[in-house]
């Protein structure tokens, strides 16, 4: 995909569900065809709904039912830039995101995007969910110094769940 600017993206994206997040010299939006394809996305597999509406509840966010499942695709040395998830028509809702693969840096700056980070490390089988007054948050991930996963080697795989 390219950003507005027309520059490639840094990491590959697919998605699945009723909609999936796209971004060309248009913008970024969700809609219900792949725009490569012309194709509706592929349904959402249960168990990453169920997995996304667990999570939620369990962080106190009572009736997220995700419909949009945007997933990424890292290689050691890739990143997302800091940028803030606000596609979204109803920003009350949270973001559940489950790590996959390689270990990775979660950035956090805050309001701005040129806030120093906090960094967390990000591990295989790790879920975070966020959403309130840290829903708009500015974010990014890198990989340079990410840890092999004894299957997937240095490839990361990040499914975020919304409710679109």
């Amino acid at each position: 995909m390219l950003t507005p600017g027309g520059k490639r993206l840094n990491i590959s994206m697919t998605n699945c569900g009723e909609v999936g997040w796209v971004s060309d010299d248009k913008g970024y939006r969700y809609q219900a065809e792949d725009p490569t394809s012309g194709r509706k996305w592929p349904n959402m597999p249960n168990a990453f709904k169920t997995l996304g509406q667990s999570a939620a509840q369990a962080a106190r966010f009572e009736g997220f039912c995700p419909n949009a499942c945007l997933i990424n695709h890292y290689q050691a040395g890739q990143k997302l830039s800091a940028h803030q998830d606000k596609n979204e028509p109803d920003l009350s809702q949270p973001v559940v995101s489950v790590s996959l693969g390689m270990s990775a840096t979660f950035l956090i700056h805050g309001n701005s995007r040129n806030n120093r980070a906090q960094k967390i490390q990000l591990h295989d089988g790790d879920v975070m969910v966020w959403g309130r007054s840290a829903r708009l948050m500015y974010h990014g991930v890198e990989t340079k110094q990410s840890q092999p996963h004894p299957t997937l080697g240095f490839h990361r795989f990040n499914v975020t769940l919304r409710q679109v």
